[in-house]
């Protein structure tokens, strides 16, 4: 999440464009006593107090629980809190542990609108615009979101919510009377064109409305034809992108976006132009601000001659505060342009520590019996070697580990032993026609290079440096080439043979530790994760492996059967979900639990997918970003059992107070999922307590209960095992990362069938790059 910034002086935009400036009386004093929210807007005064500010601009960002009679509307303090997320969880209980992706859920609700609880948007004033000849100066619109996350709203999003655009309506109404008969709703122009029905639903209910227009964009909001967001240089290819590949992430960190549809987001890119005005204070411009990239509105720009004659290409973009821009290609900038290129992606975020990496250990690491420090991370990666810590440590303050008795680590030797496979022409052939079924491209590109080196006798190892070398490569460099590439050496190296010593040294050390009945989980552990300024959550896949499946189909035994490893009470759960679910919204959802119930967990097959997880596009398109070298990160592997008959799970965030550690807990029911839950509308259970320095626990705070269980997730005892457990382990953080150790701890944790809390994973909670944290990075 982004904090807020130092933002120019007051004027203001309605919709998605912008007004002009006016110095309100008195408002830069009252800005600085206003509160973080407020539920009225009496006056003009008010609203300068409560409005952030973006460039020439003004906004103030509202919300409203949907799911309580009569809740108020809130108007929040823009200016400290750009982002509706960043208000909602700081200011409102009910909503401080909420994740984004609870976030787009609450606001968005999905397709359907289903698990919408707020109405959210924002209100802007002109004080020089008649929203009707016979009326005085003076207008307020309002923005609404809506639709799904990434997607710009259709007319049939506004039919769906209209119900709630009409409450938000009157909600502003009663909230800011000076405006109240002066008040309209923002459209865009498309919806004019697209359905009358649903023009005639804000007819009907007298809701006056304001469109997208170049008149209105030159009348109401006085913007000319290039507006600047922010000021910025910077470097990239230039891509005209469609509205689908815009929702669908398919852009890099090193592309500068012309664009006609505004997303909700963006991830890093290196520039961004829309050819439409951006409402102020969204999103993208914040992410702009934050990422240092300029961000300008030009009008034609899909149609604009600097943009046409450059598009593909690497050009260095420049927005500048008086309202210009140049773009400039190799014709202007000569060879200079790709040194200075390469010179600003190197700078453009903090530089990271180079990826440390030991392939001299060759031997299977039980931490157990073994000596266990923070360098072995280097061997191991640092989610094997932090689990290891974390273990010995409770163990040490005698908390029962002995489910991980058997546990053990992989070593980065392993994966480059793997990567050092021959592949043959045949091979090549099984990936082309994998890769075509992935992503629905030709994999042409990948293959003949696949052709072409294994006809050499070459390796993996060797696929994946002409893969990553600009030289050889330079088409890596555009997403669909990109996604086929990665998606081939994936499959290589999922079909490559594992080496059998390998192999057979892992399932030796499994079956020492646990029956083979036992499912196991092999979970990623990489050293281009748990970097300061990188936590790398999410980026690589964690897979199961069952020694007894494997010796049942060499056997040719159990064929449509549950796995071996697959628990009664798994079944009976899948059993007892599955028709509680909707055939047709949750068909996906189905056919996954479908599939659990005689899925197989073989053990070679899942250690390979693994090691491939290291070549998936989002982790690509992070190391890409932040300047690490593809060739030098590793893959090791955690073994330890699998968490299994969960009777809870959850998350659990811990920082310094005062008085001791301040505990925030999200937990759910079960097996459930906090943030992708299969039943639709299940919610988690939010606390926080503080555990004092005495050991002693202050009063537990319940900010939300679970939907899921009537009662408490979590009882007493259980709270107080883990405010115990998540102390220890946050301290030992403290003391094992020294000058990386960011402050706050972001943990994982299941409580067992038998009621036992069991931490299963820790981590120093990631600092944006402007020092606020986040689980999102």
């Amino acid at each position: 999440m982004i904090s807020t910034h130092a933002w120019l002086p007051l004027c203001l935009i309605v919709g998605s464009t912008f007004i002009a400036c006016k110095k309100p009386t008195n408002s830069a004093s009252k800005a600085l006593a206003a509160g973080p929210y407020t539920h009225t807007l009496s006056d003009l005064n008010e609203y300068y107090a409560y409005a952030g500010r973006s460039g020439s601009s003004t906004v103030v960002k509202f919300t409203v629980d949907i799911k309580a009679e009569g809740a108020p509307i809130y108007f929040q303090n823009t200016t400290r809190y750009p982002f509706h997320a960043d208000f909602l969880t700081e200011n409102l209980a009910k909503y401080k542990n909420m994740s984004f992706e609870e976030y787009v859920k609450f606001v968005f609700g999905g397709p359907d609108a289903e698990g919408k609880e707020l109405s959210a948007g924002a209100v802007m004033y002109s004080e020089s615009y008649q929203l009707t000849p016979d009326q005085v100066n003076g207008t307020v619109a309002f923005e609404y979101y809506l639709g799904e996350e990434g997607k710009a709203a259709s007319a049939e999003d506004y039919q769906k919510q209209f119900p709630f655009i009409e409450q938000a309506y009157k909600n502003i109404v009663v909230a800011m009377p000076f405006a109240k008969d002066r008040i309209a709703i923002f459209l865009p122009s498309k919806i004019r064109f697209s359905a009358a029905s649903t023009i005639k639903l804000f007819k009907d209910a007298k809701i006056p409305i304001l469109w997208d227009s170049e008149k209105l964009r030159k009348d109401f909001f006085k913007t000319g034809d290039v507006e600047v967001y922010h000021p910025a240089s910077s470097y990239g290819y230039l891509r005209i992108i469609s509205a689908e590949d815009l929702a669908a992430g398919n852009y890099s960190s090193k592309e500068i976006l012309v664009m006609s549809d505004i997303p909700l987001d963006i991830g890093p890119v290196s520039g961004i132009i829309t050819s439409i005005p951006q409402t102020p204070l969204a999103h993208i411009m914040l992410r702009a601000v934050n990422q240092n990239i300029p961000d300008i509105f030009l009008l034609g720009a899909l149609e604009n001659a600097d943009i046409a004659r450059n598009v593909g290409k690497l050009v260095q973009f420049v927005a500048n505060a008086d309202k210009t821009y140049t773009i400039k290609g190799e014709a202007e900038l000569g060879a200079e342009l790709k040194q200075q290129a390469e010179a600003y992606f190197k700078g453009r975020v903090p530089q990271l520590p180079p990826l440390a990496s030991n392939l001299s250990e060759n031997g299977l690491m039980s931490w157990v019996s073994a000596p266990v420090a923070l360098p072995q991370v280097s061997s191991y990666g640092a989610k094997g070697v932090n689990f290891a810590l974390l273990d010995l440590a409770l163990r040490k303050s005698g908390v029962d580990r002995t489910d991980y008795d058997g546990g053990f680590l992989i070593p980065f030797s392993f994966y480059d032993r793997h990567t050092s496979n021959k592949f043959t022409a045949e091979m090549c052939t099984k990936s082309l026609k994998d890769c075509k079924e992935e992503t629905g491209l030709s994999c042409d590109l990948p293959f003949a290079k696949c052709s072409e080196l294994s006809s050499k006798g070459t390796s993996l190892k060797d696929f994946v440096s002409s893969m990553i070398n600009p030289v050889s490569t330079p088409e890596m460099n555009d997403y669909k080439a990109r996604r086929q590439y990665l998606a081939f050496i994936r499959v290589l190296f999922e079909i490559a043979p594992m080496n059998s010593q390998d192999l057979a040294l892992i399932k030796a050390q499994m079956t020492k530790g646990y029956p083979a009945t036992t499912r196991i989980r092999f979970r990623s552990s990489t050293n281009a994760e748990d970097l300061p300024g990188l936590n790398g959550a999410g980026l690589y896949e964690s897979k199961s492996g069952c020694v007894q499946d494997d010796i049942n189909e060499a056997m040719n035994l159990g064929k449509n059967e549950a796995s071996a490893c697959r628990t009664p009470l798994e079944l009976k759960r899948i059993n007892q979900r599955l028709p509680k679910l909707d055939a047709e919204k949750d068909a996906a959802t189905i056919a996954d639990l479908k599939k659990d119930l005689t899925q197989k967990y073989r053990v070679d097959k899942n250690i390979k997918k693994v090691w491939a997880s290291l070549w998936t596009d989002r982790a690509y398109v992070t190391r890409d970003y932040y300047n690490l070298s593809h060739d030098q990160v590793y893959m090791g592997i955690l073994v330890a059992p699998a968490f299994v008959d969960e009777s809870a799970n959850g998350v659990v965030v811990v920082g310094d107070t005062a008085e001791g550690v301040e505990i925030t807990v999200s937990a759910q029911f079960e097996d459930f999922s906090i943030t992708n839950p299969i039943i639709r509308g299940a919610s988690p259970e939010y606390f926080m307590v503080v555990r004092k320095a005495d050991g002693s626990l202050s009063p537990t705070v319940y900010y939300r209960r679970s939907n899921l269980v009537s009662g408490k997730v979590l009882n007493d005892e259980q709270v107080k095992s883990l405010a115990f457990q998540v102390s220890i382990v946050h301290n030992n953080q403290k003391a094992n990362l020294g000058d990386r150790f960011t402050g706050k701890t972001d943990l994982e944790f299941i409580v067992d069938a038998k009621g036992q809390v069991l931490i299963k994973q820790a981590r120093s909670l990631p600092k944006s790059i402007d020092g606020t944290f986040s689980r999102d990075q």
